[in-house]
């Protein structure tokens, strides 16, 4: 659906969506037109209610060009849900625009013609890709050529929408029923719900048949398609058996549980997800994610990225691929782990900083014959540190560098 760009004014978008019906007679030059529009910002929400000045003129060009304009007037309308009537020719009669009793002047309606729309407060017009909007007429009837001439019907009630229908717009709590199909290969149909209520519209299909493939036909089993968002939209085309989507994708017209991950190839690459929250690791199954560590650049998942801790049963690491000098100070407590860390686990030494141990946390038993060296250790370790039973230090345990000098025994 095209919508027509108004320059300014709050950048306000208008957009053309009814018949242009002359109030008169065929045969006769119309006195009175009726317009009807549907105004609304540039997020495609409704303007506010209220009274808006809008001029209204016609052209011989379908651009304005100094000396082309045939006819103009400025009305003051009534704005209701984004909707308003006009009936041009209220003011200023097309027999004779400039009102000055000669009507050599007047619009004959013989040949093409080109409506401007200016709302107050801006001097740019209304066009649709750079031009404005034509009007055709067939003796005296005349339509809007809007959304590239496509007819425009509004709702509000139970319908069937017909082949003559292009683009319906929709009001209240309705049903749809769409055209058969098979009568109407390549027919396109827009369904936009314009009103500004909770109220929802059922489309459905006759003989079963299906729109992307859903079966839309309720006396035959089938679920209706429905709009319940405000100025949300469906377009769909007829391949001769069934409806199809156009246009753009919506996530709520996915059913649940609709997408099996057999349907999908190579997964989904993260550059197509666009994520209103972060992932938490609980939303993750076990073994869920599936990744090599080579599809990460170094360093580049830090802490920051992480909400809450991600627990153990969600990670695999292989053995020793956790450089000691990557654990940070003081980071790792007695309480974080579940028996045993074997060597085989660990690259380089972790540095006594890096821990954090309990008092009477490390069983002597645990400690390998001869694997504490003088080295290891940084200054003299008080006797208050050890709780040694008689006779526990035994000859095998002691790792010397030098001979035990008489000077360093106590009396």
């Amino acid at each position: 659906m095209k919508l027509y760009y108004h320059n300014t004014f709050k950048r306000m978008w208008v957009l053309v969506v009814a018949l242009l019906i002359p109030c008169t007679l065929m045969a006769q030059i119309p006195e009175q037109i009726n317009f009807q529009g549907f105004l609304t910002n540039t997020n495609g929400v409704a303007v506010s209610d209220g009274l808006y000045d809008i001029s209204f003129s016609l052209w011989d060009t379908n651009t304005p060009v100094e000396g082309h304009q045939l006819w103009k007037e400025t009305l003051q309308v009534e704005v209701k849900n984004g909707i308003y009537n006009a009936y041009l020719g209220t003011s200023i009669p097309f027999n004779d625009p400039d009102k000055n009793g000669d009507t050599s002047d007047a619009l004959t309606f013989a040949h093409p013609y080109y409506l401007g729309i200016q709302v107050k407060g801006d001097d740019a017009y209304i066009t649709f890709e750079g031009k404005l909007l034509s009007l055709s007429s067939v003796g005296s009837a005349f339509r809007a050529r809007t959304s590239s001439g496509r007819a425009i019907r509004m709702v509000d009630n139970d319908d069937l929408i017909t082949d003559a229908d292009d683009i319906v717009f929709t009001f209240g709590q309705i049903q749809l029923t769409l055209p058969d199909a098979s009568l109407n290969r390549g027919k396109e149909i827009t369904i936009k719900k314009i009103d500004t209520q909770n109220f929802s519209v059922s489309i459905i299909s006759k003989n079963s048949q299906t729109i992307d493939d859903i079966n839309r036909d309720i006396l035959t089993g089938g679920v209706p398609f429905i709009i319940d968002t405000i100025y949300r939209d469906i377009t769909i085309i007829s391949d001769g058996l069934n409806w199809y989507r156009v246009g753009r994708f919506d996530i709520k017209d996915v059913l649940e549980s609709s997408i099996d991950s057999t349907l999908l190839k190579d997964g989904i690459p993260y550059t197509k997800l666009n994520l209103t929250k972060s992932i938490q690791a609980t939303d993750l199954a076990d073994g869920a994610v599936l990744f090599s560590a080579e599809d990460l650049a170094p360093e580049s998942v830090t802490s920051d990225k992480l909400a809450f801790n991600i627990p153990l049963e969600k990670i695999k690491i292989d053995d020793r691929a956790i450089d000691g000098s990557k654990i940070k100070d003081g980071s790792i407590g007695s309480e974080k782990l579940i028996g045993n860390i074997g060597a085989d686990k660990l690259t380089g030494n972790i540095p006594l900083e890096k821990i954090t141990i309990d008092n009477n946390s490390i069983n002597g038993e645990k400690i390998t014959d001869n694997s504490i060296s003088s080295t290891k250790l940084t200054g003299n370790i008080g006797s208050e540190k050890l709780s040694l039973a008689d006779g526990s230090i035994s000859y095998p345990k002691l790792n010397l560098t030098k001979s035990i000098q008489a000077s360093d025994l106590a009396d």
